[in-house]
């Protein structure tokens, strides 16, 4: 049996997944010579990534160690990042659609570099890359948020629904932008869950699939594992001690849910959280470290935050009423 690493979760549409897996399939390979395959499972709710351990093993310690090493190579790639990333934001007065070719092929190349600076033991071990780290914070969700409104529009003019933007792929969109019929049965069969790998969009069962091709995925077992978990633990990104009920805010749609003054538990958060920020009183994500936009929001916002605690959204559920000690990093449920 081969070991599933699973690593973020992400509320991104089809078409930013596909150019996520551009970045590490095509252009990670063409600048390191590595092609670094990736599984993506959408579970009707969030996007899933997962890695194999030993290709996550290999990155880790072969490719990463070879951009740090290579000052010259890493020069390079991080100033082309940098023009990338500028480029990018060139897009946001323009229509999108009109150019939607080359902002999917810039967010794939924006992507295959992006893998390294997320990290901050590679942001320490090369400090010129904070510049590229804070120069990209949001930008694949502000685009992937611009171009849903824009297929939105055209969803709607060609008498498409405009719900179904989510599931569209980037041949479908180009497609919808030349007036061409699209196969709408499949677009909403995607609505529950697809698969997608090696540049394949699958309708698999995710279990199913993982026991034909010998994984074994950690996050199975979670749900029985942390059943009966009444402390939860993370990092302290704010400090602060603060009591009350909790929203889960899994992604955008539910936005509306959420309460005044309650506490925004999230698996992570984005620029798009920034109005929930305002009215919570604390905040708590599953991933995440100091560095992370949930604690960056929090420390300006002076809200009681923690992060990376792997597990609050399984745990806890709507309504219940809980205790942050963001001092230590402790949440606690009470009765």
């Amino acid at each position: 049996m081969e070991h599933l690493r699973p690593t973020v979760k992400r509320d991104i549409s089809l078409f930013s997944v596909q150019a996520w897996q551009k970045g590490y399939l095509f252009y990670l390979k063409k600048n390191l010579g590595w092609s670094y395959p990736i599984i993506f499972f959408y579970d009707g709710r969030l996007v899933n990534f997962y890695h194999r351990m030993k290709d996550f093993e290999y990155f880790k310690k072969v490719i990463t160690q070879k951009l740090i090493n290579n000052n010259h190579l890493f020069k390079k790639l991080n100033s082309d990042f940098i023009s990338h990333v500028n480029h990018l934001k060139e897009y946001k007065s323009k229509i999108l659609l009109t150019n939607i070719t080359k902002i999917y092929d810039l967010i794939a190349k924006i992507m295959s570099f992006y893998v390294f600076v997320v990290s901050d033991a590679f942001v320490e071990a090369r400090p010129d890359a904070w510049k590229s780290r804070n120069l990209s914070e949001g930008i694949l969700y502000k685009f992937d948020h611009l171009i849903e409104q824009s297929v939105k529009k055209k969803l709607k003019e060609n008498r498409y629904e405009a719900n179904l933007v989510h599931y569209l792929n980037i041949s479908e969109i180009k497609k919808l932008i030349n007036n061409k019929e699209i196969n709408i049965n499949t677009i909403k069969k995607r609505q529950n869950s697809y698969l997608v790998i090696d540049n394949k969009i699958l309708f698999k069962n995710f279990k199913k699939y993982c026991e034909e091709n010998n994984l074994l995925n950690p996050e199975f077992h979670e749900v029985s594992e942390n059943k009966n978990v009444d402390i939860i633990y993370g990092k302290s990104a704010y400090k602060g001690n603060i009591s009350g009920k909790i929203s889960i805010i899994i992604n955008k749609k539910y936005f509306h849910k959420f309460s005044d003054g309650n506490i925004l538990v999230s698996v992570m958060t984005n620029a798009n959280f920034l109005p929930l920020f305002k009215k919570a009183k604390a905040i708590i994500t599953d991933e995440g470290g100091i560095t992370c936009h949930a604690a960056i929001v929090a420390r300006e916002m002076k809200k009681p935050c923690i992060v990376g605690t792997k597990i609050a959204t399984k745990v806890l559920k709507d309504g219940d009423l809980v205790e942050v000690d963001a001092d230590k990093g402790i949440i606690r449920k009470i009765s």
